[in-house]
């Protein structure tokens, strides 16, 4: 069973159709078979990816933080995060965030 697609029928439940293109990775609002396609995600990761996949700054940027903290739950206090905040409210209705 070297078949990618056989093996995600093997060990997923069936809760909605995937698309049966096996991909290596992504660059911009394309994606890229291992074949050598490349797909227009019109899907954009499910809107995750709304900036595109692989973006410099993005790249960046995550690279610098996991190499502070991968994650911190809310239990914590870190000048990253006030000043997000500050941010986010400064830019929004609010006065106050969770």
């Amino acid at each position: 069973m070297d078949n990618i697609f056989e093996k995600e029928k093997k060990y997923f439940l069936p809760t909605y159709n995937r698309i049966p293109i096996d991909l290596s990775h992504g660059k911009g609002v394309y994606l890229f078979a291992k074949n050598g396609d490349k797909y227009l995600d019109f899907f954009s990761g499910l809107g995750v990816n709304a900036l595109g996949y692989a973006h410099p700054a993005i790249v960046e940027a995550v690279t610098k933080q996991i190499t502070l903290f991968g994650h911190l739950s809310n239990n914590y206090i870190t000048d990253i995060q006030v000043e997000f905040a500050e941010l986010l409210l400064k830019h929004s209705q609010m006065d106050k965030l969770f």
